[in-house]
């Protein structure tokens, strides 16, 4: 009898094919883990430039808006003028802060802030004459700024209107302070005696913003800053004996 053939296996065997099997999809598990984790890190930090640019711009706009309060048209009003018995007083220039409801002490922080400047002339026609000073504040010459259910609000026509999306980010806290720093002009005074000196009335105003992102409770953003109020009053002087 002839010895049967020897027959060469071709290709693998079952046990070699599952362990490639196996091994392949584990490279593939890997692979999609890996691009699912750098998809997530690229839309945490897009939301982390998104945010941010949001908060800057609204601390901006808020340190913008300080240096607006008290403002009005004929500024020269708030000085001596030979034609003038007494400066006029700047019904704009009284910035108020409030917790909620209460109006808190002269610097103490609170959440909200309100104050006005003038803007009678902002929307003129350019064929209307100039409008002079009026010297009163109208509902459009109010503004402020609150925090109200995680999200900032802007006082703009009487209303407040939402500046931050809380899809986005929740404004965990905003405080505001007002702090007075009067500021002696010291002219020559007879006597030396400086009670009779005029007074500028400077004031500060420091703001503190502090958010979390809304889907990643990890973020958390701060925000603070200081702003001069520019459109300052003069106290007069006392009267100072020779």
């Amino acid at each position: 009898m002839k010895p049967l053939p020897q027959t060469v296996q071709a290709g693998f065997s079952l046990p070699e094919t599952l362990v490639g099997l196996a091994l392949g999809l584990l490279v593939a598990g890997c692979s999609m883990a890996l691009a699912l984790q750098q998809l997530q890190a690229r839309a945490r930090l897009a939301m982390d430039l998104q945010i941010q640019q949001d908060l800057l711009a609204l601390t901006d706009m808020i340190q913008r808006e300080i240096a607006r309060i008290g403002l009005r048209e004929l500024a020269e009003q708030g000085a001596w003028l030979p034609d003038q018995l007494a400066p006029i007083p700047n019904v704009y220039g009284d910035p108020q802060v409030f917790q909620d409801l209460e109006l808190q002490p002269p610097g103490e922080a609170g959440n909200v802030l309100r104050y006005s400047y003038a803007r009678h002339n902002d929307r003129r026609p350019w064929d209307k004459p100039y409008a002079p000073e009026d010297n009163l504040v109208t509902p459009n010459e109010r503004f402020g700024f609150r925090l109200k259910d995680g999200r900032m609000d802007f006082l703009l026509g009487g209303a407040w209107q939402p500046l931050s999306d809380p899809g986005l980010y929740k404004i965990d806290s905003f405080k505001v302070r007002l702090e007075r720093r009067p500021l002696g002009i010291n002219p020559d005074c007879p006597g030396n005696c400086s009670s009779c000196a005029p007074v500028l009335q400077g004031l500060i105003a420091h703001f503190e913003v502090r958010a979390l992102a809304s889907k990643d409770a990890s973020l958390v953003y701060r925000f603070a800053g200081s702003s001069a109020v520019r459109n300052l009053g003069v106290q007069p002087a006392a009267s100072c004996a020779t």
